[in-house]
């Protein structure tokens, strides 16, 4: 009994203690619920705060973008005009000088036929020709290339398109005028008309 008596004991000394302990409890869970909801507002703040961002940065580019717009709209602006400056220059020096045999006018003409040669071309392979033959060589297998005519149609592609396309059809006697060779004196008479 005496057993029972002390277990007795021992329990109503830990009840207030389990009381106060369950009280802890109850205010951890009700601080926990209010650090939850103090998260939750921190995060649709946090989400406002990013498209706030987002709308930002693309105002900062539409922005930089007009900026740089403008930028390149002025110097191609003052590129122009320093052309056309150098340009009437260059034509002022040309009438001031050219009734007159002057080496500044020699000198511009030898300058200007300068520039229109060709001093280098890279190659097809990528090597660069500087030599007047390795450029010609260079311009005949381009054009050689541009003009070569290589066709993957045959003669049933041909028919097939051909027979979608309304024709206006040829009377025997059209036929036969076509098909007669033509004489010295219709060839002298159709030079002479161009």
């Amino acid at each position: 009994m005496a057993a029972i008596r002390d277990l007795r004991r021992s329990i109503s000394q830990i009840e207030p203690k389990l009381d106060a302990v369950t009280v802890e409890v109850n205010l951890l869970q009700t601080d926990f619920g209010k650090i939850l909801e103090k998260v939750k507002v921190t995060e649709t703040h946090i989400e406002g705060l990013l498209s706030v961002t987002k709308r930002l940065e693309e105002h900062v580019r539409s922005l930089m973008k007009q900026t740089l717009e403008g930028d390149i709209v002025r110097l191609e602006a003052v590129a122009e005009n320093l052309v056309q400056k150098y340009a009437l220059a260059t034509q002022h020096r040309l009438y001031d000088f050219g009734e007159k045999a002057s080496r500044l006018l020699a000198w511009l003409q030898r300058v200007d036929r300068e520039c229109s040669w060709v001093r280098g071309i890279t190659s097809r392979e990528g090597v660069l020709q500087t030599s007047s033959a390795g450029i010609a060589n260079t311009f005949v297998t381009y054009y050689e290339d541009l003009y070569a005519f290589e066709t993957r149609m045959t003669w049933e592609d041909c028919t097939d398109f051909l027979k979608d396309v309304p024709l206006q059809q040829l009377s025997g006697e059209e036929t036969e005028v076509l098909e007669v060779e033509l004489t010295e004196e219709e060839l002298v008479a159709a030079l002479r008309g161009l």
